[in-house]
């Protein structure tokens, strides 16, 4: 079965949640016999601030490699990516579009792939109608909550809605028709419990961590919660992703000034941090679609708490605890700014929450094991079955 990524940003973001799903599944569909590629520009979420590609190839750098067509195999899938004058998807031209379409419509003429998964631009619907044309079924995987009305033709011309829960498949239906298939995110390792001395300590002395410490993801919120008084003792830890303590010095909030908060680069192994946190804090102001940390987390017996905001009440399960979600949080309708400055009364929860998980052995054990328990339905061996009854089910 020829099956193909297809988007405007590049499947090898190691920033995006979305991508790393999708090139995980199509990773282990490979190790299955599937013969998979992906094909997109040479643009990512960080823009031109992203510098991973440049090891793989010097010419992925729009200076050097502008309207080159290069092809990097990786782990069973062939990627195709097309370089632009920039990796911003804004500021590419009808030059850089042009290159792109007409490379990516040669690839699938010659490919005659089977199945197409795509994320959501309308500028790739002309490849979606060749697919279709030449005979493939097209999958459009929606792992956000954003898309509006002018993004209508795409959910008209998929074959398929996978989501990644039934929170955004729900509120897709209910915008545009569609039906929906909950396909959960994928672990790109194996779910492991810890010992019980190991998670004593953890409990006791790993840090409360925050993942890509974005407004959006809840920052703002993160450095109340760590300067209030009952938790000061404890460390927080950000993990930078396209949220940078760069990007906070510059932003008018003195993070130097909270003690507590300590900071971390990109990581490329993320379970090597999520196994020493004692939870992990899912604060997002937003509608996530899901989470995929969250289940990074619980499969290594790390409780997470969240907001009851969007697909993150689901993913956790019973591997966490939610908490209202208070609407004076969000971001301001006009400016889309988020405050500064956070009601105490929407803080305090928090701080009991993790007060009361953190100081009862008990309770802590219980809920690591429940994280151990859930993580169970992210396994590879688990969605990637699911991913192949629909790719099947859809091309009878």
């Amino acid at each position: 079965m020829k099956t193909v990524f297809l988007s405007f940003k590049s499947l090898l973001d190691k920033n995006s949640g979305a991508a790393l799903e999708i090139k995980l599944v199509l990773e282990t569909l490979a190790k299955n016999g599937f013969e998979c590629a992906s094909v997109s520009l040479n643009c990512y979420d960080t823009g031109d601030n992203y510098t991973q590609d440049e090891r793989i190839d010097a010419r992925l750098n729009p200076k050097h490699g502008r309207g080159g067509f290069f092809h990097y195999d990786e782990v069973g899938i062939r990627h195709y990516l097309y370089v632009g004058r920039s990796k911003d998807t804004m500021k590419i031209d009808q030059k850089d579009l042009d290159g792109f379409l007409n490379n990516a419509a040669s690839f699938l003429r010659n490919f005659k792939p089977d199945v197409v998964i795509f994320f959501g631009s309308n500028e790739l619907l002309p490849l979606l109608r060749l697919a279709k044309e030449n005979g493939a079924k097209v999958i459009f995987y929606t792992g956000t909550a954003s898309y509006q009305d002018e993004r209508k033709p795409l959910f008209h011309i998929a074959d398929s809605l996978v989501v990644p829960t039934a929170f955004i498949g729900s509120l897709y239906k209910e915008r545009f028709g569609n039906e929906f298939h909950v396909i959960p995110t994928t672990l790109p390792f194996d779910v492991v419990a810890p010992d019980p001395e190991c998670m004593n300590a953890r409990r006791l002395l790993g840090p409360l961590t925050l993942i890509n410490p974005t407004p959006d993801k809840g920052a703002y919120f993160l450095f109340h919660i760590a300067k209030n008084d009952r938790l000061r003792h404890r460390t927080f830890l950000c993990v930078e992703s396209r949220g940078t303590r760069s990007f906070w010095r510059t932003s008018g909030v003195n993070i130097n000034e909270i003690e507590n908060v300590h900071w971390a680069p990109w990581q490329t192994d993320i379970s090597q941090v999520l196994g020493r946190s004692s939870v992990l804090l899912m604060p997002s102001l937003v509608a996530e679609a899901a989470g995929k940390v969250i289940a990074e987390a619980m499969a290594l017996g790390v409780p997470c708490i969240g907001f009851n905001i969007g697909g993150i009440t689901e993913q956790i399960g019973r591997g966490g605890i939610t908490l209202p979600f208070d609407n004076r949080l969000s971001a301001h309708p006009d400016t889309l700014q988020y405050q500064i400055q956070v009601p105490i009364d929407s803080v305090l929860p928090w701080v009991d929450t993790l007060d009361t998980l953190l100081s009862n052995k008990a309770h802590y054990e219980a809920l690591a094991g429940q994280a151990v328990e859930e993580a169970t339905r992210f396994l590879p061996q688990n969605t990637v079955l699911l991913w192949e009854k629909e790719i099947y089910s859809i091309k009878k």
